[in-house]
């Protein structure tokens, strides 16, 4: 049984000054941003908007990018 400690990438979602300590511990920070200036400065991501559905979009824009990436390297190296 896979519990919540078992997950290997933490991701989180905030835009609050409580929110600030979780969105530095987490792999992947992400600010909405109408939040609070310390939130987007934590954050290794920051959203220029306060709409949620922009989170989805930015974790696809990512998988597909790094898609990319690993298909530049295998045409690169690869024989």
């Amino acid at each position: 049984m896979l519990t919540f400690l078992q997950i290997k990438f933490k991701g989180m979602v905030g835009d609050g000054i409580n929110d600030s300590p979780a969105l530095t511990q987490a792999d992947v920070g992400i600010a909405i941003g109408a939040g609070s200036d310390i939130a987007m400065e934590s954050a290794s991501v920051v959203l220029m908007t306060s709409n949620l559905y922009n989170v989805m979009n930015a974790i696809y824009i990512s998988k597909r990018t790094f898609y990319r990436i690993k298909l530049n390297f295998l045409f690169a190296f690869g024989e």
